[in-house]
């Protein structure tokens, strides 16, 4: 069995190198077409293929980038990098099953790989990777990866173009935290009355307030969820106060149509949509985006990602 697996080792080796070459002599083919820039990553790395699934798997993290050269300002979005950066975050995620775990896995991961790519990446390249990792980071509100991200995003040489969001979001990481007390809200609401806050004569011990937008899926998943859970037993619970971030005429539309299946909330829509100061204010980057807060205090109780959360908070008596 021993030899058996000695000479498997040694037929992929020799078929592994005959399949670089072949990549290799395609690229120099075509070295006058953009392509050829692409070649690269179809390498397999000289990783081990002995031991279990997870020892290869480690080595081939080990080697990932031993065939890669990104000192080159056109390989920055490319849909080809853009599935190796991919493939190199599931290779890292597997194994792990806890939310937390992959978290701090891909933390991990990503430094790993940002600290490698400000060694050898064009500043554009570079840019690139700390803009993909933060639109992850930021999709499924790892607060810890965008803080971690800090540094990369503010060295000279990155051209990234995620620098304001990014200290924007750490900005609101700092002061929008629980029991903090949250920004004024001040504005028209949907039927032209002037909304405020702070003044809001509340019916329920709790305000929710929402970001969303009329035009995004998840959003729409979201406030249906919401309307669901308030319509089943928990209108005492919280009043709902959704502010739209919707801008174009389209998008306008679609939320003037979409607040009549949400009655009995507070309809606002903030001007300037994500770049508003009421989004500024409260660190909104990207919806849905839920804040709970105390009616009489107007400070933070809770920031859930999602309904489930959202009624785990409110189980608790506050």
């Amino acid at each position: 069995m021993c030899k058996q697996k000695i000479a498997a080792g040694k037929e992929y080796k020799k078929r592994r190198d005959d399949y670089n070459h072949w990549v290799e002599s395609n690229a120099s083919r075509n070295k006058d077409l953009f392509v050829s820039r692409l070649y690269q990553f179809q390498q397999i790395p000289a990783f081990s293929f002995a031991g279990s699934d997870k020892d290869r798997t480690a080595s081939l993290l080990e080697h990932y980038f031993d065939c890669i050269n990104l000192n080159d300002d056109l390989l920055a979005g490319t849909m080809t990098f853009n599935e190796w950066l991919t493939t190199y975050v599931n290779l890292n995620n597997e194994g792990y099953t806890t939310k937390a775990e992959v978290d701090t896995m891909l933390v991990k991961a990503a430094r790993r790989l940002l600290e490698w790519v400000k060694k050898t990446a064009s500043p554009k390249v570079y840019g690139f990777v700390v803009d993909y990792f933060y639109n992850g980071f930021e999709s499924y509100d790892m607060f810890e990866g965008v803080k971690m991200l800090d540094a990369f995003a503010n060295d000279p040489r990155c051209l990234t173009t995620k620098r304001l969001e990014i200290a924007r979001r750490l900005a609101g990481l700092e002061t929008l935290k629980i029991g903090s007390l949250v920004p004024e809200i001040s504005m028209k609401d949907s039927t032209g009355n002037m909304f405020s806050l702070r003044n809001y004569k509340n019916t329920t011990p709790r305000k929710l307030v929402i970001f969303w937008s009329a035009d995004c899926s998840h959003c729409a998943k979201t406030m249906q969820d919401l309307k669901t859970w308030y319509d089943n037993g928990h209108q005492q619970a919280v009043d709902v106060i959704a502010i739209s971030i919707d801008e174009t005429v389209t998008e306008v539309a679609k939320w003037k149509e979409a607040v009549k299946k949400f009655p009995g909330w507070v309809h606002l829509r903030a001007e300037g949509g994500i770049n508003s100061k009421v989004a500024y204010d409260y660190a909104v980057l990207a919806t849905p985006f839920l804040y709970l807060l105390s009616a009489s205090k107007n400070t933070i109780i809770g920031i859930p990602d999602d309904v489930k959360e959202l009624n785990a908070m409110i189980v608790d008596p506050y």
